[in-house]
């Protein structure tokens, strides 16, 4: 969605948080039986740079607290995955990290 414009993507809780899409199939009981994946460098990496642009951006503090998977803000759902939700540290120091390739 436009940037000025309220997303949908947790019901009933979707002011002062953005959404950033992982595109794949990331929980163990996932992707039609076949089991998930974990998330390679490439996604983390990418994830990393969008969470570090969007936070400096907003003013976003890069901690657990504000920078959370899809289950985390919203029950009912196993989105964005275990593989994910494991890596979510990662995604952070990362988006912290200012030697860390990306937008500055």
């Amino acid at each position: 969605r436009p940037i000025g414009y309220l997303g949908a993507h947790v019901g009933g809780v979707n002011t002062g948080n953005v959404c950033i899409s992982l595109v794949g199939c990331f929980h163990p009981s996932g992707c039609g039986g076949m089991g998930g994946t974990t998330p390679p460098d490439a996604i983390l990496n990418g994830a990393a740079r969008v969470v570090r642009t969007v936070a400096r951006h907003y003013g976003i503090t890069m901690d657990s607290n504000h920078v959370k998977g899809h289950r985390q803000w919203a029950s009912g759902t196993a989105c964005p995955g275990d593989n994910v939700v494991g890596k979510l540290g990662t995604i952070r120091a990362r988006a912290r990290d200012n030697s860390f390739p990306g937008p500055g």
